[in-house]
Formats: structure tokens, C-alpha cells, sequence
């Protein structure tokens, strides 16, 4: 739809993921940027019939980062801070509605 490439992760988790590939994956992000790429990402949706502990978690757990369910966030910018090893995305919240 836009021209440009594109590549989905189905049932995201940074948790099944190794070190290594989260690694490649956030190398991915930082290089698609710097070719000014639009980048993505989203929220899992909510089952407003699921009403399990595990559900009410992982919703809790988004709401608890600013993210809304249900959303997707343009990144604006990524970088990495080698010498303490932390990485940043920048979002944008198109909504505006308090959450980030």
C-alpha cells in the first residue's frame, strides 16, 4: 500500500526471542529509520470477553507503559546507549488521548 518494504512479526513476545535476535531486531528498526522508512508497531487488541488472569495481565502490563490496547504508534526514533547498554524508541501517540 505504501511502496515501501515491509516485514510483520505475528505473536511478538521480546521473551521467545534471544538476546541475539532482539538485538538484530532493534538494529532493524535503527536501519530502516536512518533510511527513512516509515516504521510501526502495535498493541494486541483486547478480548473484552476474556476475562482471564492472564489477559488481565498482559493489558495491565500495557497500561502500566503508557500503551493503549489495540493501537499502533508510528517510531519516530530509536537509539542505542552502548556504554550502559540501553535502548530507547521514541513513539508517537496519534491520539493524543494521555497514554504514550
Amino acid at each position: 500500500m505504501t511502496g515501501f518494504p515491509t516485514h510483520r512479526f505475528n505473536e511478538f513476545s521480546m521473551s521467545k526471542f534471544t538476546e541475539e535476535e532482539q538485538n538484530a531486531l532493534f538494529e532493524n528498526i535503527m536501519d530502516n529509520l536512518s533510511l527513512g522508512y516509515t516504521v510501526i508497531c502495535s498493541t494486541p487488541g483486547k478480548d473484552v470477553h476474556d476475562t482471564s488472569v492472564n489477559n488481565t495481565k498482559v493489558l495491565n502490563e500495557y497500561k502500566s507503559m503508557g500503551l493503549a490496547t489495540g493501537y499502533a504508534y508510528t517510531v519516530l526514533e530509536a537509539r542505542h546507549f552502548a556504554e550502559t547498554n540501553i535502548r530507547l524508541v521514541k513513539l508517537r501517540n496519534a491520539s493524543n488521548k494521555g497514554l504514550q
